[in-house]
């Protein structure tokens, strides 16, 4: 069940970040998206491989990418990154609340 709650927060996000207005404010969400997606990736791959914390694993899924990385990080990465972003963005709520 989780591995399709996060597969559709990731399309839903995806495109939430590609209906907005052509021009800046689309560019932002989209660079918003790539970002949440790439950084959390990179930040799991980056821990894997330090042997001083290389101690973690993730639950096993349906989809496997390796043997120890899930295909439901994906979606995991994009709940966590983009959407609280994109909503302090929407609510105006400023850089406090950004961070």
């Amino acid at each position: 069940m989780t591995e399709l709650v996060f597969a559709a927060v990731g399309a839903i996000s995806l495109l939430h970040a590609a209906s907005r207005p052509a021009g800046p404010p689309r560019q932002h969400y989209l660079l918003l998206w790539v970002s949440s997606l790439l950084g959390g990736l990179a930040n799991d791959v980056f821990f894997s491989w330090l042997p001083l914390v290389d101690n973690f694993w993730h639950a096993q899924a349906t989809l496997m990418v390796t043997p120890r990385f899930p295909l439901y990080l994906f979606g995991v990465y994009l709940a966590f990154l983009y959407l609280p972003t994109a909503m302090a963005w929407r609510l105006q709520l400023g850089p406090l609340a950004e961070g």
